[in-house]
């Protein structure tokens, strides 16, 4: 049995020849009249609720519809949203799907793009990770629903952040860092970000506290930026604390960035958040662009961990990311390793790009737990590549 809704008419033999002879002398004497089966809704999708137009792999926004003419059971929603020439699966390659609700109504997070597109589905249908064009109602495809990315007026023009000389700056690690402050929403997220001590701290034991909090009646995020653009290496970030199981909508980043938009800003990415989805594995290793998928790979931190060593390796020609436990530079393949993964495809060349960490909210919107979020950092350490 599929999700479409099914009539619940049944008549015994006799009463099924009886109408057919009064329908067959209705046809007769009124042949322009058509009847229909009222009982029967054909499945339908619509998108109410539209995101903004945009783009980049840290601006999402809400997305969210209805559905009618199926068992909600029974079906699932799938959305997209167009990017350039592609359709890019949302949220994420690893989160195709979304619920349906008992009412009809669905909502979820999307990347930003010029058009968006929702797929009501069979549970059976296995959406692509990326479409050229968009595909046609049959078999398993239920109703589509196609719209352009809302418009919105520009953002005021007055500074929403600290200029760079006027930005608060720590040592951390032997290095200077700049802190982030913003006081309108900016990526990712886009969210607020502090510069207070609270929110940004190197504590007596050279150890950085990143920490979300609500001040002021909004929730500000933490972000510190190298001064110095280091290039080809490996980059090391040691955590201090467990970060297994962080609210499913923080998100902690360890990476690189270019403001420059060449080689897709030059970032890459150990992220370590579930996405909002509590059952999501809570690491990625990601080279950009993320909508490519051989450029993602998920992976899972165990619990409890006290401490753990998160680095990237980058060459002219590939990416080495590793996960491992406890405060390791030279982990054990057979002992502390708790993922590893080369990238060979869409390595950015380096220049200008700035080591940054961290720890945002998925969308800006509140922890799922409501409560304020911090990740301690014992280190970051740098090894320039050698030829």
């Amino acid at each position: 049995m599929n999700c479409r809704q099914r009539s619940s008419l049944s008549v015994s033999g006799s009463v099924v020849t009886a109408l057919m002879a009064v329908h067959a002398l209705y046809f007769f004497s009124r042949a322009d009249i058509t009847v229909k089966n009222p009982q029967r809704t054909e499945p339908r999708i619509q998108i109410t609720l539209i995101p903004p137009k945009g783009g980049g792999p840290d601006k999402l926004d809400r997305i969210a519809g209805n559905v009618s003419g199926v068992d909600v059971k029974k079906c699932k929603v799938v959305l997209f949203a167009l990017g350039g020439n592609t359709w890019y699966v949302q949220p994420y390659t690893a989160s195709p799907f979304t619920t349906i609700r008992d009412d009809g109504k669905w909502e979820n997070d999307t990347h930003l793009g010029s058009e968006y597109a929702a797929l009501l589905a069979e549970a059976s249908y296995r959406p692509p990770d990326t479409i050229t064009r968009l595909p046609q109602v049959g078999g398993d495809l239920l109703a589509i629903a196609k719209v352009s990315a809302r418009t919105q007026p520009a953002r005021n023009s007055l500074v929403s952040s600290k200029t760079s000389a006027d930005m608060r700056t720590i040592q951390f690690s032997g290095y200077e860092w700049k802190v982030k402050s913003s006081i309108d929403l900016v990526g990712p997220g886009p969210n607020y970000f502090s510069d207070r001590k609270k929110s940004v701290e190197v504590d007596d034991f050279g150890r950085l506290h990143l920490r979300i909090l609500q001040q002021d009646g909004r929730w500000n995020c933490a972000e510190i930026i190298s001064t110095r653009s280091f290039g080809y290496g490996t980059y090391q970030f040691y955590i201090d604390m467990s970060v297994d199981n962080l609210d499913p909508r923080v998100i902690l980043g360890l990476f690189t960035w270019s403001d420059a938009p060449d080689y897709s800003h030059r970032e890459i990415d150990i992220e370590i958040s579930r996405w909002g989805n509590a059952e999501n594995l809570n690491a990625q290793f990601v080279v950009q662009p993320y909508t490519r998928p051989m450029n993602i790979v998920r992976y899972q931190i165990p619990h409890g961990l006290d401490a753990s060593t998160h680095s990237f390796a980058w060459k002219p020609d590939s990416v080495f990311c590793r996960s491992a436990r406890g405060i390791n530079n030279a982990p054990s393949a057979t002992a502390s390793v708790i993922a590893e993964h080369t990238f060979t495809q869409d390595i950015p060349q380096a220049g200008g790009e700035n080591a940054r960490v961290n720890l945002w909210l998925m969308a800006g919107r509140p922890p799922l737990n409501g409560m304020e979020a911090e990740v301690i950092m014992s280190k970051f350490e740098f090894i320039p590549h050698k030829e």
